[in-house]
């Protein structure tokens, strides 16, 4: 969604990215990962490992139609392992620059997951941002591919025609995010025009339920426009509150969904579209054209949610919101200062503490990666960073100010990945941005931590940096980073 910033020129030069439930039960926080089991991958060198478990931190490079895929602590320091071209529309035109992803050119691989033996991506903008795809590309895909290989997207696509991959037809309007529970997939459905201003952002969204292993095998749909208080416009991140719970973030209409559903496994997408229900949670006092994209998990089963400007008020205030079962407010984080572009929050594992991303229009704005801590019984977060080693990366080789977007904590919770890059994205030509791994010191405090970082594209042995004159190398927008663990 950093196409988002896009948006932006658009609207600054135009924008871009209560009912009540039971008490949920806690959510399994000790080890920061989905509670399924940690994937066995195939032999390989791509998504394998060679001995024991890896990190495999997958990028999604959204405005380069681009997967990458590195593995900082691959035990026989393989970090990189190789990218995915989903340039299915290329980004080439007549008289355009080098990259050109303008007019229809944009595929957008966004929303990733790897479950039931695939590594599934979301194509929000093919073959149109109004339809969708869901591409699930198995395992055995990549068994016999080396280390740093470059998939071409001739290796499963022609004409518009797939082989050795699944292509699912999602048929909606921007569908971005997706998530696994159990041994199903959902993916978040926007359903509203996100190259339109944000008071246009008024239509419901929806969440499609797919089968992981077997995506094929038809869609299921719960419709978000009838909760109880409510519907929810525009929905964007979804997290995990523990079993039978999911929430969902409602950035059309500045509000959380809080699901519950059945036991999923075993059942067919439909019967598990069936077993969702649940209620609309409302920002007290919120105002339309406010950012609410992005939530994570606390320890208790509830959640904390970002709310910052847009814009259409690009200077507005910041604020962090808890929430408990049955949408009740535990209480609301006022960021100190202004201009708070907010972006990624992730729960550090076993306590109840975050780091969340944050750009920023103005040279003096809040850039970087920030820390929010519960302190006792206080009903406000303590605010700490930006974590200062990480500040460093936050310019390119030219000068230019980086934004921090995409944020991920490792299980071992002593872990950072981190996507960067340009404020307002070129359509054409390169975009210096970085995945940077960040490995934490001093975390029993994380206001007083520390990390040594390392940017993971800069060059062999790490990933190919960028290079103006080949578009396979661009990193416009990191905007997405999830991080499996995996073992050979």
């Amino acid at each position: 969604m950093r196409r988002g910033c896009r948006a932006w020129v658009g609207l600054l030069v135009l924008g871009w990215t209560g009912g009540c439930l039971p008490d949920n039960p806690p959510a399994d926080t000790t080890t920061g990962v989905d509670p399924m089991d940690v994937p066995v991958i195939p032999e390989g060198e791509m998504l394998g490992c060679s001995q024991g478990t890896c990190t495999l931190v997958v990028v999604s490079q959204t405005l380069d139609d681009r997967i990458e895929l590195l593995s900082p602590d691959d035990p026989e320091g393989v970090v990189y392992r190789g990218s995915i071209d989903l340039d299915l529309k290329p980004n080439e035109c007549s008289g355009c620059g080098l990259g050109d992803n303008g007019g229809d050119r944009l595929d957008e691989p966004f929303g990733v997951a790897v479950a039931g033996g695939h590594l599934h991506v979301v194509a929000g903008h093919y073959p149109t941002p109004e339809r969708g795809t869901l591409l699930s590309f198995p395992f055995e895909f990549f068994a016999e591919r080396a280390a740093g290989d470059r998939v071409d997207a001739s290796a499963f696509f022609n004409g518009g025609t797939f082989s050795g991959v699944t292509a699912v037809p999602l048929e909606r309007l921007e569908p971005i995010f997706v998530t696994a529970v159990e041994d199903k997939l959902v993916v978040a459905v926007f359903a509203n025009n996100l190259f339109s201003a944000e008071d246009a952002w008024t239509q419901p969204g929806e969440l499609l339920v797919l089968d992981a292993a077997d995506p094929a095998g038809g869609v299921g749909v719960v419709p978000l426009d009838a909760l109880d208080g409510g519907p929810c416009n525009g929905a964007a991140r979804m997290i995990a509150l523990g079993p039978g719970q999911l929430a969902v973030a409602c950035d059309g209409n500045e509000a959380v969904a809080w699901l519950e559903h059945g036991a999923l496994t075993g059942l067919s997408p439909g019967e598990a579209a069936a077993t969702f229900s649940g209620a609309l949670c409302e920002i007290p006092g919120s105002v339309s054209n406010r950012r609410v994209r992005y939530l994570a998990p606390d320890t208790t089963g509830g959640l904390v949610v970002a709310e910052g400007p847009t814009p259409l008020d690009v200077l507005g205030p910041g604020r962090l919101w808890r929430f408990a079962a049955g949408c009740v407010v535990r209480g609301v984080t006022n960021l100190p200062g202004d201009d708070w572009q907010l972006a990624q929050i992730a729960a550090l594992p076993g306590r109840d503490a975050w780091v969340f991303a944050s750009g920023a229009i103005s040279a003096s704005g809040n850039r970087g990666v920030f820390v929010a801590v519960e302190r006792g019984d206080a009903s406000e977060l303590e605010i700490c960073g930006p974590l200062a080693d990480i500040q460093a990366h936050l310019v390119d080789d030219g000068g230019e100010p980086l934004e921090p977007f995409a944020i991920a904590v490792a299980p071992d919770g002593e872990h950072l990945a981190i996507g960067v890059g340009p404020f307002i994205p070129p359509t054409s030509g390169p975009g210096f941005g970085r995945i940077l791994w960040a490995e934490l010191q001093g975390i029993d405090d994380p206001c007083t931590m520390t990390a040594s970082v390392t940017d993971l594209g800069a060059g062999p042995p790490l990933a190919p940096a960028v290079d103006p004159a080949d578009p396979a190398t661009y990193r416009r927008a990191p905007n997405v980073i999830e991080l499996v663990e995996v073992s050979g």
